[in-house]
């Protein structure tokens, strides 16, 4: 999971899960904020998983990008891990407008990565708002590239995670949660 938000919601939601399925031993849940580049690096290098990168920093953090001057550029450090996520892995986009440049740009570079998005972007929105122009122009630029590239009208974060659990085939602690 890469987020833009400072809080611990996706940290404690993974928590709930480990405890909800039972699952022993529980996986080691690697979290890494804006000035810990190198441990989300290692983790998509190990393919350690679950990971947590937090793209703008973490509230616990000494570093945070909260400023419209801050948000301008991406830190090139997680900038890279992020790149080199879209390399191996398709995107979900949930409960993220595009409308910040930094990360934008680095997803728009990614297309230039043979190979990156193997499994296509699927971009989640509300049904009563489209799209941002950025994000239409980046799933646009991903299928002109032959990628599998789709704006999702979602009504909510428990509606997507339904959809997603019936279309996936999960382990059955999984599936009871």
């Amino acid at each position: 999971v890469f987020t833009t938000n400072f809080d611990d919601l996706v940290e404690a939601g993974a928590h709930s899960l480990f405890e909800l399925a039972g699952i022993t031993p529980r996986p080691s849940l690697v979290v890494a904020g804006l000035g810990e580049p190198d441990i989300a690096s290692r983790a998509l290098q190990k393919g350690s998983f679950p990971l947590v990168a937090k793209l703008h920093g973490d509230f616990r953090s000494v570093r945070l990008k909260n400023s419209v001057n801050e948000l301008a550029s991406q830190d090139a450090d997680m900038r890279h891990v992020l790149r080199s996520a879209c390399g191996r892995c398709g995107l979900i986009v949930a409960g993220y407008s595009g409308r910040d440049a930094s990360v934008m740009d680095v997803l728009t570079e990614a297309l230039d990565d043979k190979g990156s998005f193997p499994t296509g972007i699927y971009w989640c929105h509300r049904p009563t708002d489209p799209p941002a122009p950025e994000v239409l122009d980046l799933l646009a630029k991903a299928r002109a590239t032959g990628r599998s590239a789709f704006a999702v009208p979602v009504d909510n974060f428990i509606e997507l995670t339904s959809a997603i659990e019936r279309g996936v085939r999960l382990a059955d602690n999984l599936r009871m949660c």
